[in-house]
């Protein structure tokens, strides 16, 4: 959106600088820039001295009364006269918060083409700036548009940016950028920040992700401990499909101590299963825990158990699973204990977690009295793999494979 501030231009400065140019210079003078309109006229003495003490009562504050008398005077006078007295008044106006009414002198003076170009195209620049401001924002994108193609010096950046600002209003990304490229041709380094996070923002608009990061790694370079750009340029890698800069950028934030975040650790952790890095995402849970910035919950003991599963750290999992399950967390997990306990060949552990599951009564019970089956089987109780197997047969599911280790055992046990 356009602020009052972004009025650059139009104030007391300015408006001492314009009456110098249009009051006390000669008409030749007035027509040195630009090859100027012909037949400029000069001020009569009772106008100049008139339009001279308005302008001075501006500079003291006294800018509602000196609206008022150059209101009055404007109209009594006519062509450039009259074009001189209007720009003033919309000074004044500016300067009393009369914005809707300097526009209108502002306008008013520019429809009558009267003033030399320079003057005029400057006039033209505050008031693209006013109707803007006013929310009059596609004429004043028109305005500003005219003003940059006829301007007589070259535009300052602050117009690119305000043409860019206002597109941007309209959804006109595209065009936006166009203004921005145009501002930071003719900025001076280094660029304004609020300027950068304008472009970083029309970026992430149109979707050029590769773009916004570029902008951020400046944003970054200014400012390291910018958390808020730390995740930006996280999301803009990923957006844009490069995981490994993403995960780069996040791994590197982690290190600057700007990652506490619940949920910041938590993707971090993710990203690093997503690259097949588990072991290091197991770290970095193990580590949030540890320090307090992740909850001891069952959620991300499991989230810590699938990382180490994953990794192949059996015995880190097995005591993540535990801690899930002993948590509160779903019978399922006993299952998946028992499942890494197998895998460790720990028989006996395996079949103490399969039972627990099926105490708490977990959903796929035949599966389950498969699995703690084989595991005592293997563990050497003959009885329980028995019984847990003849449970599993009743399951249609399970019971050819429950059927075949029953017929491998008993083969078993007569062969002695």
């Amino acid at each position: 959106m356009i602020r009052r501030a972004d009025l650059a231009l139009i104030g007391q400065g300015a408006l001492l600088a314009l009456l110098a140019l249009l009051v006390l210079a000669s008409p030749a003078q007035a027509q040195t820039d630009c090859a100027a309109q012909e037949d400029t006229q000069a001020l009569r003495e009772p106008v100049y001295r008139r339009v001279e003490a308005a302008s001075r009562a501006i500079q003291e504050g006294n800018a509602a009364q000196a609206a008022d008398k150059l209101a009055t005077l404007a109209g009594n006078v006519e062509g450039y006269e009259r074009a001189v007295v209007l720009q003033t008044l919309g000074y004044a106006y500016v300067e009393s918060g009369r914005d809707a009414q300097a526009l209108d002198a502002f306008a008013e003076a520019l429809a009558m083409e009267a003033l030399p170009r320079t003057p005029q195209q400057q006039l033209r620049y505050n008031t693209a700036q006013l109707q803007i401001a006013l929310g009059r924002t596609d004429v004043g994108i028109d305005t500003l548009r005219r003003y940059l193609a006829e301007a007589c010096e070259a535009p300052p950046a602050r117009a690119h940016m305000l043409l860019a600002s206002a597109l941007a209003e309209k959804e006109r990304y595209r065009e936006s950028l166009v203004q921005v490229e145009a501002a930071f041709a003719k900025a001076e380094a280094p660029i304004e920040t609020s300027w950068l996070r304008f472009k970083l923002g029309l970026h992430f608009e149109t979707g050029a992700y590769d773009a916004a990061a570029e902008v951020l790694l400046v944003l970054i370079e200014r400012a390291p401990l910018d958390v808020s750009a730390w995740k930006q340029l996280v999301g803009a890698y990923f957006e844009a499909g490069d995981r490994r800069r993403a995960l780069a950028a996040q791994a590197l934030s982690r290190r600057l101590g700007l990652l506490d975040e619940p949920k910041a650790l938590r993707n971090l952790a993710n990203l690093y299963r997503a690259l097949d890095i588990p072991y290091k995402a197991g770290l970095v849970l193990r580590e949030a825990m540890a320090k307090g910035r992740l909850p001891q919950s069952a959620e991300t003991w499991e989230a810590l158990a699938n990382a180490w599963i994953a990794a192949r750290e059996w015995q880190r999992a097995d005591e993540a699973l535990l801690a899930a399950a002993e948590a509160g967390g779903k019978a399922e997990l006993l299952v998946r204990l028992g499942q890494v306990r197998v895998e460790r060949g720990n028989w006996q552990a395996a079949v103490r977690a399969f039972s627990d599951a099926l105490q708490r009564g977990v959903g796929t019970a035949s599966r389950v009295r498969y699995q703690m089956g084989i595991a005592a089987w293997r563990a050497g109780d003959v009885d329980t793999a028995r019984s847990a197997l003849q449970a599993a047969r009743d399951d249609p599911e399970q019971r050819q494979a429950a059927q075949q280790w029953l017929d491998f055992i008993e083969r078993s046990v007569e062969a002695g």
